[in-house]
């Protein structure tokens, strides 16, 4: 999971290089953010993954449900 995942570039590049592909999830607090990042990660990313529009005090996914949580040029 990408905290800030903003235009999905990191998500994308660490994505491509992996040789298996695990559940991907990115999220922020910005809504066109989050859809450029969409955008962005279908046309540069392997496999699928999911975004959402929160900020990181207030989502939805019960505690111990992601293996990974990393952030990436954010505060």
């Amino acid at each position: 999971m990408e905290v800030g995942v903003g235009e999905a570039t990191t998500l994308a590049n660490v994505r491509s290089r992996l040789n298996f592909e695990p559940d991907s999830i990115g999220f922020d607090i910005s809504l066109s953010r989050v859809l450029f990042g969409r955008k962005y990660f279908d046309s540069n990313g392997k496999g699928n993954a999911r975004f959402f529009v929160g900020d990181m005090f207030n989502i939805h996914y019960i505690d111990d449900s992601v293996d990974i949580v990393y952030r990436s040029h954010t505060m």
